[in-house]
């Protein structure tokens, strides 16, 4: 009949579907960083709501409202800063919503404004490799493994150029 015809349709398209979502998600970084980024945040985005849902109904405390805060925002901001690039850009700028977001999570956010974690050497040395197309030690006599500094898109290294010296 046409609705087993339809069913099973939709049940091929359903597997296909997440089978191509797989497939995305161990061979595009951009797309594991958005899956890993709707993990950390649909849990937290829930208990707000359930929590606003709460308010509405029979009220709620403050302190209600402040253990959310406890329990989320600092394990939450550092998730996101682990995942660095555009996440800790968006930290960055939810620090200046004073008007959406507790204290708590303001000041969370600004620790993403001078502390990002750096990128792993290996993500740097592929960079370079990319955007050259050489290796970095026909680059370069000497290059600092550990970072000068790091920001929420890219990161500083000591080293010297072979070709000048600089």
């Amino acid at each position: 009949s046409a609705l087993r015809v339809g069913g099973r349709s939709t049940g091929a398209a359903l597997v296909g579907g997440a089978a191509y979502g797989m497939y995305l998600y161990k061979t595009d970084e951009g797309v594991e960083r958005a899956m890993k980024a709707y993990r950390v945040m649909v849990p937290v985005v829930v208990m707000y709501r359930l929590m606003e849902a709460k308010d509405k109904l029979v009220g709620t405390t403050d302190d209600e409202w402040r253990m959310l805060d406890d329990f989320y925002a600092k394990k939450t901001v550092k998730q996101l800063g682990d995942l660095q690039g555009i996440y800790v850009k968006y930290c960055q700028t939810s620090a200046g919503f004073h008007n959406t977001f507790s204290e708590k999570w303001i000041n969370e956010f600004r620790r993403l404004e001078d502390k990002v974690p750096p990128h792993p050497i290996e993500t740097v040395y592929e960079t370079i490799r990319n955007e050259t197309g050489k290796q970095v030690e026909d680059l370069f006599s000497s290059f600092d493994k550990e970072p000068l500094g790091s920001a929420s898109i890219g990161q500083v290294h000591k080293a010297r150029l072979k070709e000048t010296g600089q």
